[in-house]
């Protein structure tokens, strides 16, 4: 008994010190990106989670480009109706169009994906005037979101035009103020549930691109070798220039409203962690 008692406090304590802690988690729309994408070497052209779901409903088509004649392909789309609490989803083509069904309905709002390794960065579609023709860009901000009703006859020719985020970038340090290289960065707003992943070059500076809005994030998971625990931002005082230490609770990160011109010169500095010793044995089985 008192070995489980060990090793369950031992793992206790590495998950409290920063031992194996990533709050960079994969997430669908990365895995998306890799097996979808046909540049990448673990395209799986026939992978259903390449395809729309196929359901009876309407069709809601439209393109994906990027401002110029460009299409973004294979970029996932995801349209979803909170008032009926319905919805699907799949990528874009070759040529950047989709047309995805869902039942008809009131209230549609359509995410798109983006392509990171681009520059392109995704969110909410967010129409020009808010009336058909459907032809905008994309936001972070959900209250911005344009609802389009889909009726019996689905919606067509929807133009969303990705373009390359405002930038947030600033440098990870150490608690003896070196920079650390290649750790993971994730740029994250709850607000829209949108973001983007990077990481820090060799002298610990990072630049990654969002949509402008608010509530911004931000996760650094260290290379584990280095032996610093990652997490999330948090601002000494609150207030720009922003500059602190990491946590690890989510809920009570600093956010951080994100403008047309980014934000610039934010510095997170890293402590190292406990070191934990110990010896994980078999328990005895003869005294459970």
């Amino acid at each position: 008994m008192k070995t489980w008692k060990f090793i369950i406090a031992l793992f206790a304590v590495a998950a409290i010190v920063g031992i194996g802690f990533s709050p960079i988690q994969g997430t669908v729309s990365a895995q998306i990106l890799d097996v979808c994408n046909p540049a990448s070497p673990s395209y799986q052209p026939d992978n259903p989670i390449c395809k729309p779901v196929a359901i009876e409903g309407v069709p809601v088509c439209g393109i994906v480009t990027d401002g110029t004649t460009l299409p973004v392909k294979m970029t996932h789309i995801n349209i979803w109706s909170h008032h009926l609490g319905n919805g699907n989803g799949g990528p874009t083509d070759e040529n950047g169009k989709f047309c995805i069904n869902v039942p008809e309905g009131p209230g549609y709002d359509i995410k798109v994906e983006g392509r990171p390794e681009t520059g392109l960065v995704g969110g909410l579609f967010r129409d020009e005037d808010g009336i058909s023709p459907w032809k905008g860009g994309v936001t972070a901000d959900w209250e911005a979101r344009t609802l389009i009703d889909v009726g019996p006859d689905g919606v067509k020719d929807i133009t969303i035009i990705l373009k390359k985020g405002a930038t947030v970038s600033g440098i990870v340090l150490n608690d003896r103020g070196l920079p650390v290289a290649f750790a993971g960065i994730k740029v994250h707003s709850d607000v829209a549930g949108t973001g983007n992943d990077g990481g820090t070059d060799e002298k610990g500076n990072f630049k990654i691109p969002v949509p402008p809005g608010k509530g911004y994030k931000i996760a650094v998971s260290p290379e584990p070798k280095l032996g610093i625990p990652g997490g999330i931002f948090k601002d000494a005082d609150g207030v720009a220039p922003w500059e602190g230490g990491v946590i690890t609770d989510w809920e009570a990160g600093t956010p951080l409203d994100v403008g047309d011109a980014g934000i610039a010169g934010i510095k997170i500095r890293l402590k190292a962690g406990l070191k934990i010793f110990g010896k994980v044995v078999m328990p005895d089985i003869s005294l459970v």
